[in-house]
């Protein structure tokens, strides 16, 4: 074989290989350039697809170079080859440009030459296919084969070849001194800079020297006697150079790759650790902005345990999810989850459907993991089980609206109920009347004295059952306390409706009773107010039906409407007023002293009791004055007085018998309202000379109800002092955990209407029972009022609590002479 065509199929070998690489090259690099849109990457996929098309034409020009065609043929592909040599100028710069991630004055200059440059290629490109002789001319020779060869030169007087070196020249300068630049300015990451800098300069360095070859036809390289075309040469090293610094690259990504998948490994155990140790249900969730699908990512093993069932896995719809929440809570919680849209977190509790038809209570804090703008949305959620909970706050509420003893709901229910009953009159158009009745049971007093407070107590349930069933289920029934009751009648077309019921609930009071084989009878007496006859307000029924009471009261089994004339009852109020005053000023009030003892029966202390001794009425009970002094602001030098004998007294009674007593001294709702009150508390306690720790205050939960904020700074400023503080008839009123919490309380005093029937009766010692353990918590010590049987006593000390009892059990309130002898008795 001809050795110039064995010499020609060696280059097409060559090259065709090169071609390859470069072809390899150009598919990875655009790959990756659409897969993370980079121009770095973009620009490489450019330059290595310039160089294959030029190897490409280099392929075929050899191809043809052996065959017998016409030299047309030749002449058009070194004329594309050149062109495709003028678009590689663009592409140095345009390298450049991604070289640098800052925007440097070197960046804003590479972008303009890319610019410039590819404007100047086009230009060079469209003229040599219009005037191609001022680019390349040919001749024709014969081989001595015979075969036709077709030589092509530039045409080096011709304006755009002279063009187009001079820009390869400024190219090669430009491109050397700007990364001799970017290298400078990027010490840290000089490695692939370093070969893609070198690629590029060796791909200019070759050019020049085909472009001297075809010009003096001698190369100015080292390699001179090196059989193929330097520029192809340089591409394929600079291909070669660029696709290492690829690979480099993404073995770098990948290292850290693993490393960081390493980390995430280790993260999520020590995640799952924590997660799991947590009795709360952990979840993470997702789910697309209309909310039909959810999806499960991740929840701990403490599911199962509060949902009663595995978690959905994977993929659920809303649908599913909801069927597991209780239906009156689904559009609630499905808002709360709309919402999150606006708001980054939520709490919500809500109640949860069990496998086996019960309910249960839940907490869920729901909180964003994503940005506001990220779809779908992402929420990490925290399940908590209320459900004891749950439980004590029923409790406690039922306890703060309704009677322990009865069932009736409360005084504190009763206001709410006659605002809301009144309000709801006030806007109706109808003629309706509403009535209020008041009620007070006659010789009730007589049957607790006799009979012990057990029957009486035991009186009151029955008599509560009988009244309401007298009336409608419209109707309101409320025990107010002692054998106080109060009805609210609703809708009536007649005033003497309301005197019907009256008569109806007097006829079957009447009836007699048989508790516990005692054969007992009561009279009944009901003032009337009407509403809007008698007021527009609740103080102004309550005091007028209160005034028709008091007429009633003057015989038995009577009901009386508010009339003008029962305006005297204002007038015994200022009578008993006037004597008030007196009374201050004759210093008509004695302290008796109820023994508090542990629960081995030990005397730890006593509460102060007022009383009046009247010279004409007699012992005048509190309950008669107490009230009275309190809307009249007679309370205050009342109360001061009971501070400085109960202080007085005790001082006697430790110096005698030990300071291991305690005194109890009740507070007034009222006292507190006077701003110079706990100043001149204090001051009397610390002018007492007695330990600040033996003194107890007792405070009522209605004390709470005015201010609860103010209350809490009275109260810690009195706990400072380092006396103690007791809530007095504990559950009767209004208690929040909350606010238990926070207040500086030290005791509790469990009310004797919770005591009654125990241990026998079973529906009051879950209660106590909850109490207790309540205030066992809060670290709250207990005294428990009312006791009155052995049996109680035994009951109360079964629940290891701490703190003490009084009731009848020990003793009555008495005076201070019969209080020494009882210390005495009780220490011997």
């Amino acid at each position: 074989m001809d050795s110039s065509i064995l010499f020609r199929l060696m280059q097409i070998i060559f090259i065709g290989i090169c071609s390859g690489a470069l072809l390899t090259a150009v598919c990875v690099f655009g790959y990756i350039s659409l897969r993370t849109r980079r121009g770095f990457y973009a620009s490489l996929t450019v330059f290595n697809g310039l160089s294959f098309l030029y190897c490409v034409i280099e392929i075929l020009k050899l191809f043809l170079s052996m065959l017998p065609v016409n030299q047309h043929y030749l002449y058009e592909m070194d004329k594309l080859q050149e062109v495709t040599m003028c678009f590689s100028i663009f592409a140095y710069p345009f390298i450049l440009i991604y070289l640098q991630k800052e925007e440097t004055i070197l960046k804003k200059i590479s972008r303009v030459a890319a610019s410039a440059a590819f404007v100047l290629a086009l230009a060079i490109s469209i003229a040599s296919y219009i005037v191609p002789e001022l680019f390349m001319s040919s001749v024709n020779l014969i081989s001595q084969d015979g075969i036709r060869a077709g030589m092509f030169y530039p045409a080096h007087t011709g304006l755009l070849y002279n063009t187009r070196n001079i820009l390869i020249a400024a190219a090669v300068l430009f491109t050397i001194i700007a990364i001799g630049c970017i290298v400078a300015a990027k010490k840290s990451r000089t490695t692939n800079l370093f070969l893609i800098s070198l690629g590029i300069i060796i791909v200019n360095l070759c050019a020049l020297d085909d472009s001297f070859f075809l010009i003096h036809n001698k190369y100015i390289g080292l390699f001179t006697q090196y059989p193929f075309p330097r520029l192809i040469t340089g591409m394929i090293i600079f291909g070669f150079f660029s696709t290492f610094t690829m690979v480099k690259y993404l073995l770098d990504r990948s290292d850290k790759l693993v490393k960081a998948y390493e980390t995430i490994n280790q993260s999520e155990e020590r995640f799952n650790q924590i997660a799991g140790s947590i009795n709360d249900v952990f979840c993470l969730l997702e789910y697309d902005t209309e909310l039909e699908t959810i999806n499960l990512l991740y929840v701990n093993p403490a599911f199962p345990a509060l949902w009663g069932r595995m978690p959905d896995n994977g993929s659920t719809t809303l649908d599913n999810y909801m069927q597991h929440i209780h239906t009156d809570d689904r559009k609630m919680l499905y808002d709360k989850l709309k919402n999150i849209y606006n708001k980054g977190s939520f709490d919500v509790e809500y109640r949860i459907l069990m496998p086996d038809g019960t309910l249960k209570w839940v907490r869920d804090k729901f909180t964003r993991v994503k940005k506001q703008d990220e779809k779908p949305v992402r929420l990490a959620r925290i399940t908590e089980d209320i459900s004891e909970h749950k439980i004590l706050e029923e409790q406690l509420s039922y306890l703060a609206y309704h009677d322990s003893l009865t069932g009736l709901m409360n005084r504190k229910s009763f206001y709410e109920k006659l605002e809301e009953v009144i309000m709801l009159a006030s806007r109706s158009k109808s003629e309706k009347i509403r009535a209020l009745l008041f009620i007070d049971l006659d010789d009730f007093k007589d049957v607790n004295d006799s009979l012990g407070h057990s029957i009486g107590d035991s009186l009151l349930k029955v008599v509560s059952i009988r009244m309401r069933k007298s009336l409608r289920e419209s109707d309101y029934l409320f025990r107010l306390g002692g054998d106080e009751f109060i009805i609210i009648l609703n809708n009536l077309s007649d005033y003497s409706n309301a005197g019907i019921v009256a008569q109806k609930i007097i006829n079957v009071i009447s009836d007699p009773f048989t508790i516990n084989n005692n054969e007992l009878y009561i009279g009944i007496c009901i003032g009337v107010s009407l509403f809007p006859q008698d007021g527009n307000t609740p103080g102004e029924l309550i005091k007028k039906a209160d005034t028709a009471l008091f007429e009633a009261k003057k015989e038995k089994n009577l009901y009386k409407f508010y009339t003008k004339s029962m305006e005297e009852k204002a007038i015994e109020k200022v009578k008993i007023i006037t004597n008030l005053r007196k009374a201050i000023t004759n210093n008509e009030f004695a302290l008796y002293y109820q023994p508090i003892v542990d629960f081995e029966g030990k005397i730890i202390g006593a509460e102060s009791l007022v009383r009046w001794i009247h010279p004409e009425w007699g012992i005048v009970s509190p309950g008669k004055f107490i009230s009275i002094a309190e809307e009249t602001a007679l309370i205050k030098p009342i109360g001061y007085w009971i501070i400085d004998r109960a202080l007085s007294d005790w001082k006697s009674v430790i110096s005698e018998y030990g300071e291991d007593l305690f005194i109890s001294i009740n507070l007034s709702v009222k006292q507190f309202a006077d701003k110079s009150f706990i100043d001149n508390l204090i001051n009397s306690i610390t002018g007492s000379g007695l330990p600040p720790g033996i003194i107890h205050l007792e405070i009522t939960e209605s004390f709470l109800m005015e201010d609860v904020e103010d209350a809490i700074t009275k109260l810690e400023r009195l706990r400072a002092t380092g006396v103690f503080i007791s809530i007095d008839d504990f559950g009767t009123g209004y208690s929040s955990l909350g606010y238990l919490e926070k207040l500086p309380i030290t005791t509790i005093k469990i009310d004797r209407s919770f005591i009654i029937g125990i241990p026998d009766k079973r529906e009051s010692s879950p209660l106590v029972e909850s109490l207790v353990t309540m205030a066992q918590k809060l670290n709250l010590r207990i005294i428990v009022e009312g006791i009155e049987s052995v049996e109680q006593w035994h009951y109360l000390d079964s629940l290891s609590i701490s703190g003490g009892m009084q009731g009848f059990l020990f003793s009555r309130p008495i005076p201070l002479s019969d209080l020494r002898d009882y210390i005495m008795d009780s220490r011997t």
